[in-house]
């Protein structure tokens, strides 16, 4: 009964290292939800600006929506 009750002690000793170690990795690499969405937004925005430097760069024409103005070469 002794050896049981030693058994049983020494698992849940090696279960409560196990977990606490998982746990302790986990929280390390954690990143949280704010850090996550500054992060992604920052790099769209880089991205973003780099689009429209390129577009704008490579464009030779504006186009005007709503008026008599289709084309014209800049």
């Amino acid at each position: 009964m002794k050896l049981i009750i030693i058994f049983v002690i020494a698992f849940l000793v090696v279960m409560y290292v196990l977990m606490y170690v998982k746990n302790k990795k986990r929280k390390e690499n954690e990143i949280t939800s704010v850090e996550q969405f500054h992060n992604n937004y920052i790099d769209r925005r880089k991205e973003m600006k780099t689009r429209r430097e390129i577009a704008q760069r490579n464009s030779n024409y504006v186009t005007k929506y709503n008026s008599s103005e289709d084309y014209r070469e800049k």
